[in-house]
């Protein structure tokens, strides 16, 4: 199932003005911490295109200093793309996709469906030119509750 935490995270919100400001949105932090140091992954999109080498490496020169400073430990950062079949944890992920294909498995219909996602509210997503596998059905728009699905992620071979 997917989580509904990702926007409430610390990590999170202090990450998201910074890389705002660069024109991208912030699609997930995740932070480790080891005897040796801390391990920052940070992923991030544009909404009206890819992200570009320019782009992950403005976000590292912005956000490295400060957690350099922060963390007195040695720290390691990776800034990425969410690449084109990135499994979505968050329904935050959602509303940074819209436009981009999916598949998700939604147990009440015990089958996978894909399309393009149309939109994404607080509650559902809407799936549009959707076809459900298992089924061999289809049509121009359908509404998947958060709650039945189990698995979702990019769909980059639509």
């Amino acid at each position: 199932m997917l989580t509904n935490d990702g926007k409430d995270l610390p990590l999170y919100k202090e990450i998201l003005p910074f890389v705002n400001a660069l024109g991208l949105d912030l699609v997930e932090v995740r932070k480790n911490e080891t005897k040796g140091g801390v391990v920052m992954c940070i992923i991030v999109s544009r909404k009206d295109g890819s992200v570009t080498t320019g782009d992950l490496e403005g976000v590292y020169n912005v956000l490295y200093p400060r957690y350099q400073v922060k963390y007195t430990r040695s720290l390691e950062m990776e800034v990425s793309s969410p690449g084109i079949e990135r499994t979505i944890k968050d329904v935050l992920e959602f509303p940074l996709f819209v436009g981009k294909s999916i598949k998700v498995y939604v147990p009440s219909l015990s089958s996978y469906v894909t399309g393009v996602i149309r939109s994404a509210s607080t509650s559902d997503v809407i799936v549009g030119d959707y076809r459900i596998i298992d089924k061999d059905e289809g049509g121009d728009e359908m509404s998947i509750p958060y709650d039945d699905i189990a698995k979702a992620k990019l769909d980059g071979g639509l």
